[in-house]
């Protein structure tokens, strides 16, 4: 995020061509449906890469959440000596919802291939659901392109 004349930073082309790469391969985009009837845009990306999702972080303003995971995997019953396997995984898992998500998506659905239509869809429903305008500025002041209302 370079600053445009010492004013307020803006993500370059290359910057949200990045993060639709990153959605199109490990993101999901799908809506939320809240209790008062409307849909919420969101969007996810889970994975063990923490420098991918720290760079998604410092682009959005939001914290990675780290997910650990311990189970017991069946091993070969025919000629291991253990009967299961002792799994343990960690991973981390950055999210946006409502309209950072909305702000997010429309700024790199142009950039979007195989998950455009996720987006557009989410897009659509977060547009008409109620936003608080301040996530809106907070999105803005970070370097996202201002959002339309």
């Amino acid at each position: 995020m370079a600053p445009r004349n010492g004013s307020r930073p803006e993500l370059t082309p290359l910057q949200l061509a990045w993060c639709a790469g990153v959605i199109d391969v490990l993101g999901l985009i799908k809506t939320r449906s809240m209790k008062t009837g409307s849909e919420l845009g969101y969007v996810a990306v889970s994975t063990p890469r923490r420098d991918i999702l720290s760079y998604l972080s410092s682009m959005t303003g939001v914290r990675v959440i780290t997910v650990n995971r311990e189970y017991n995997r069946l091993g070969c019953g025919e000629h291991c000596t253990e009967a299961h396997l002792h799994v343990f995984s960690s991973t981390g898992r950055w999210s946006l919802t409502g309209a950072r998500a909305v702000v997010f998506l429309s700024a790199i659905e142009p950039y979007l291939v195989v998950q455009r239509g996720q987006a557009q869809d989410a897009i659509s429903a977060g547009l008409v659901a109620p936003k608080k305008p301040a996530v809106v500025a907070k999105m803005y002041a970070l370097g996202w392109p201002e959002l339309r209302l």
